[in-house]
Order: structure tokens, then sequence, then C-alpha cells
């Protein structure tokens, strides 16, 4: 009876050490009934999806996690060692769910968007607000109409230094001009020989050592680079 009782109590307390374990998941895509995007799940709790649905889940270690119904069972396993927990759960939450604070005064975080999308990096020239670069890489601009040759023009805010280089037909990137050094959290004030109106944005440095694209993300959010964001978490499987 002695030895059931010890049983039964290091049954119970690796039982709790699994729960504890397991923390919490985002949902950042679904097609399942019930499940939203930024919903934050108890992972240690079965979940049930329907033939033909789906969920992608981001648990506290960075990783993303899909599932195909039929499916029943805990979204996730054991944890990896990368850091983040219920911090950056609640990050991606707020991120999914547009409730990701403005850090910046010239944020706006849904702001116009071109025709076609820009990639999870590149800057978008048209777009007022915050935007994230990696540090140490080379921040590439991007816009809309590459079809035919303009120029474009930046000015450092509020009166520095102004570039105007051309940017050539049949492209929608090209790099930051070399000649204007890229500050981490300067603004800038860029606009297209097309456009009558320029777009005032500051750039922020992505640190290098976040050790996912979660993690990455979740910056970004808290930045107020969102569009951008949420594309690198629409590329994650």
């Amino acid at each position: 009876m002695r030895n059931l009782t010890v049983v039964i109590a290091v049954l119970s307390v690796l039982s709790a050490v699994t729960v504890a374990a397991a923390g919490e998941v985002v949902v950042v895509r679904s097609t399942a009934s019930g499940l939203k995007p930024g919903q934050v799940l108890d992972a240690s709790k079965p979940l049930a999806l329907a033939h033909g649905s789906a969920v992608t889940v981001i648990a506290e270690d960075g990783r993303a996690i899909s599932l195909s119904g039929p499916f029943y069972g805990v979204p996730v396993g054991e944890q990896g060692s990368a850091p983040g927990g219920s911090a950056l759960i609640r990050s991606l939450s707020r991120l999914m769910t547009g409730k990701t604070p403005e850090t910046h005064e010239l944020g706006m975080m849904r702001g116009e968007k071109g025709a076609g999308s820009p990639d999870a990096w590149s800057i978008d020239v048209i777009r007022s607000g915050a935007h994230c670069v990696p540090a140490g890489a080379e921040a590439v601009l991007w816009r809309p109409n590459g079809v035919t040759a303009e120029t474009v023009t930046i000015r450092r805010l509020p009166w520095g230094e102004k570039v105007t280089s051309d940017w050539p037909a049949g492209t929608n990137i090209m790099g930051w001009p070399k000649a204007l050094p890229l500050e981490d959290g300067a603004e800038y004030l860029i606009r297209l020989s097309s456009r009558i109106s320029g777009a005032k944005l500051a750039v922020f440095f992505v640190p290098a050592n976040l050790p996912t694209d979660a993690h990455r993300a979740a910056w970004m959010g808290d930045h107020g680079c969102v569009a951008q964001a949420l594309v690198l978490i629409a590329e994650m499987r």
C-alpha cells in the first residue's frame, strides 16, 4: 500500500511538471472552428481538429507547429531551449489581434498599401510608419510598380542630409543609398518621383541575437513594424 502511495505521488509530480513545461501556444493561422489567430491556448490541454481543418500555433520556444485534422492531442510536446515563454506568446497574440501598441509617433500600423506585397524585410517606400531591418544587413527599398524608371529622394529628418537615386525600370527593389547612412531609430522622408507626396518612416534594427523568426516577429510588432511582422509569421511553417 505504501509503495502504491509513493507511485501515485511520483506520477502526480511528473504530471504537474509536464503541464508546467507545456506552457502556452498562440494561434497564428486557422481554418478550424472556434480557433482564431491571436488566441492563446493552454498547451497541456488536448486540441481537437475536425477532418479538413488546420491550425498553426507558435510555442513558447518560438517553434511553429502545424496540425491538420482529424487530430486529437496536445498541440506541443517538450519545449526547446530558445527563450521567450509567456512574454513571447503575449506579444504574438497582440500582433495577430491588431492590439500591438504604437511605439513611434510616425507609426501607422495598417496604413496605405500598394499593389503586390513586399517581403518581411523590405522598406515599403509608400507606407508611412515604422519599418524594421535586420541589424548588420543591407537595407532594401521596395516599390509597388517596378515597370518604369524613376528617382527616389530620401531626407534624414528633421533637416538632415538628402540624397536622390535612380531607380531602374524592371525592378521593384533597390538597395538603400550608400551615400546616406541608415541609423537605428532615425526618421526619414522618402518620395518617389511618380508620387505627389512622400512617406515618413522610422527605421529600427532587429537585433541579430534573436533566436527564431517568432522572436523576431514579436520584436518587430512591439516596435510598430506590424505589416512586416505579419508577413514573417505567414512565412513560418
